[in-house]
């Protein structure tokens, strides 16, 4: 019998057997509802819900210092990259660590480096502004358990502010891209703060 012939009838046979078999035919209808389970909960969105002891202050910039971006560096223990910012009227300076892919975002804005295609950053700035916002402000609010925190404010055309939380990268990024202001939190600044005295 050829090679070929004695294949189909291979096949043929197990999936007979499948197919007969009460416990095949159990555990392929469990592996159906689990597939079909598994597909639902991942279409259904999680709704966020934020912590309440991480609540924005972004509206309210009164207890906020301004800051400007002095550039990228990167920490040689770790080699992560570090966002650096300075407040304005001060030598004190607010590090933050960030992943690559926000480090080139940023890097990108802030030398004025050319793209093919729209970036992330570049997609929001274009979202916000058609469908009538604009970008108000930036603020670094918290930092906890290792993770700093920012909230976006928007503005719509109704003049209705919205508060969009984020990271500070992502953030940043943006107010880059459209001029917004960016500003830290004051307690902030006193807890993750560095002076620099300049000679």
């Amino acid at each position: 019998m050829r090679p070929g012939k004695l294949l189909r009838r291979a096949l043929h046979n197990s999936i007979r057997y499948v197919i007969l078999n009460p416990w095949s035919t159990l555990l392929i209808l469990a592996l159906l509802g689990g597939l079909l389970y598994t597909s639902t909960w991942r279409l259904t969105p999680v709704p966020y819900v934020p912590q309440a002891a991480l609540e924005p202050r972004a509206v309210d910039v009164s207890g906020s210092s301004e800051l400007t971006v002095v550039g990228l560096g990167q920490d040689n223990a770790s080699g992560r990259n570090i966002l650096i910012m300075k407040e304005k009227d001060s030598n004190r300076y607010l590090p933050v660590w960030i992943r690559t892919t926000e480090a080139f975002a940023i890097a990108t804005e802030l030398d004025k480096t050319p793209v093919p295609r729209p970036m992330t950053h570049d997609l929001l700035k274009s979202a916000i502004g058609v469908l009538g916002g604009r970008v108000v402000r930036v603020v670094v609010t918290d930092f906890s358990d290792d993770t700093f925190y920012a909230r976006v404010l928007l503005e719509q055309d109704d003049a209705k502010e919205v508060e969009l939380d984020a990271r500070p990268s992502d953030a940043v990024a943006l107010a880059l891209r459209v001029g917004a202001p960016i500003y830290a939190d004051a307690s902030l600044l006193d807890q993750k703060g560095i002076d620099y005295a300049q000679d």
